[in-house]
């Protein structure tokens, strides 16, 4: 149904066995999940694998699991929420959650699962063809999601940040989908 997403370990890597790397790969804390492409938050929220996003693409949906801290709002499916609700943007490289591990897990190996759904999760498809065609993404260009720092003006400081915070995984300013920044 879909494929565990690591890091290939170097010979650099210090990272021991456990919940950051197994022999032959690695996940480093805070890693985000980031959106294979353009598309529109179809779902988001926990399950008893992790928080689950679903982005829908038009002609197919993207699923990442075992996200330890969500930077995308919780919400319902379409047909679960008021019809009103207007659809939630999401742009390719924007960042989706915290990549954690499967709670059932009893290792805890920290990994991204990713899937592709060619309609509904039972149409799945390998995803190993799209995976092929990304491109890379840096730090550089996810960080353009998020807000700039603020200057000393309004009575704050210049090192306080619109970001928000993730400490041990926890959001301290749930709220709307990120958006660029114009």
């Amino acid at each position: 149904m879909g494929v565990d997403i690591m890091f290939a370990r170097a010979a650099a890597d210090t990272f021991p066995l456990g919940p950051n790397g197994s022999k032959l790969f690695v996940m480093p804390d805070s890693q985000y999940a980031v959106a294979a492409s353009d598309g529109v938050l179809w779902s988001s929220g926990p399950s008893s694998r992790g928080w689950s996003v679903v982005v829908d693409h038009g002609n197919v949906a993207t699923f990442y699991q075992h996200l330890a801290a969500p930077i995308v709002p919780n919400i319902k499916p379409p047909s679960e929420r008021d019809a009103n609700e207007k659809p939630i943007p999401i742009r390719a490289g924007q960042p989706l959650g915290v990549i954690g591990a499967d709670p059932r897990d009893k290792g805890g190996l920290k990994h991204l699962h990713f899937e592709v759904w060619h309609g509904r999760p039972k149409d799945a498809i390998d995803p190993a063809s799209v995976m092929k065609a990304w491109g890379i993404v840096n730090p550089e260009d996810v960080s353009t999601f998020f807000a700039s720092t603020r200057n000393a003006r309004g009575g704050k400081r210049a090192d306080d940040s619109d970001l928000v915070h993730v400490d041990e995984y926890y959001r301290s300013k749930p709220g709307a989908a990120l958006h660029r920044a114009p």
